[in-house]
């Protein structure tokens, strides 16, 4: 790998811009909100130096670059050139007042100090995939990224088969339908926990340190091992969009959609007995319940209204402990089994 340095004015790169992958696999989606935009266009305007941006030459794409870091710049530099958004209020740039002005309403003089100031581009050339995940983490060890964009900023043939996973039409529709945001690869979190457990069953906790081994364990080795979970995962994610129609967003909280999947993956040879209509109904009452007693767990065990009081106590206080612990997630799983169980059933039990 070899990185050489180029000026770029802002002028050529927006004649350039539609040949930049703005949003390569390991990178995260746009997340910058509020002031930080306009104040990028305003250190521009006053010339103020920038950070570097690294790209990779492709050699084989119909995108001749990939941006390794500083997307949500370039992405900001682009939006303010199409009027996506004004300057902030008392911008004033060589004795001009620009406030609350877009690029199309600028002096024709700002105009011009914005497209000829110069970016600093470093190319990154003859690169392996491996060595460009490995700079952008490098690069980003000043910036606070969470755990799930770590996962995915790293070569792994694991994290490929999930991104790739995401784009199943099944998968896709659960995700688009269930009120999950996808900012910071969260529709990717939520996968890798599925998959997760369903890869570890009940022998391993689903932290974000043994997540991110796992990743790290299948960085280069063979994905085979993991079909049969993938296979599953889309089974269950059809029957949970299928019960999110009748509940939107009734697995928008994370462990909340854990605990449904691992839920339903224990029962997946009876998941087409289930009654989307009546196990969301449930489902949406139980976490209600929870919500409602997770201070005092007590109150569901003293209830006569609730047929599943126990079921519901031990629940909570797993929950509320540490969602991620290997024995929490066992305990809400025997307690979820137990209240759900006659879901699974072809025929009703008779009450005894």
């Amino acid at each position: 790998m070899t990185i050489a340095n180029q000026p770029w004015e802002i002028h050529d790169f927006l004649q350039e811009a539609a040949n930049f992958n703005l949003n390569p696999k390991y990178q995260r989606l746009p997340v910058w909100k509020g002031t930080r935009k306009p104040l990028l266009i305003d250190s521009i305007l006053r010339g103020y130096d920038l950070p570097k941006f690294y790209v990779t030459v492709l050699s084989q794409n119909p995108n001749r670059y990939e941006v390794t870091d500083g997307q949500q710049r370039l992405r900001t530099i682009i939006e303010f050139f199409e009027n996506g958004f004004a300057l902030l209020p008392d911008t004033i740039v060589d004795g001009i007042d620009v406030s609350r002005i877009r690029y199309s309403a600028l002096p024709q003089t700002i105009k011009e100090r914005f497209l000829r100031f110069t970016l600093s581009f470093s190319e990154i050339l003859n690169a392996q995939q491996g060595e460009v995940n490995e700079l952008f983490i490098r690069l980003q060890k000043g910036v606070e990224l969470n755990p799930v964009e770590l996962r995915h900023a790293m070569f792994s043939n694991l994290g490929f088969a999930i991104d790739d996973l995401l784009l199943d039409t099944h998968v896709a529709g659960f995700f688009n339908s269930s009120k999950i945001p996808i900012g910071r690869f969260k529709h990717q979190d939520y996968l890798d926990h599925a998959i997760a457990a369903s890869f570890f069953g009940d022998t391993r906790d689903l932290k974000a340190e043994a997540m991110y081994e796992l990743y790290k364990e299948y960085a280069v080795q063979d994905i085979t091992p993991f079909n049969r979970h993938f296979r599953n995962a889309k089974r269950i994610l059809r029957k949970m969009t299928e019960i999110n129609e009748v509940e939107l967003g009734v697995f928008k909280n994370k462990w909340s959609f854990v605990d449904a999947f691992r839920l339903l993956l224990e029962n997946i040879q009876n998941i087409g007995a289930v009654n989307p209509s009546d196990f969301a109904t449930l489902f949406k009452e139980f976490n209600e319940k929870r919500v409602e007693y997770r201070k005092e767990p007590e109150i569901a065990l003293r209830s006569r209204r609730l047929g599943y009081g126990r079921e519901l106590y031990d629940y909570i206080n797993a929950f509320e402990k540490e969602a991620a612990n290997r024995e929490s997630l066992r305990i809400r799983k025997a307690a979820l089994k137990a209240v759900f169980i006659e879901m699974f059933e072809s025929e009703p039990r008779e009450a005894s």
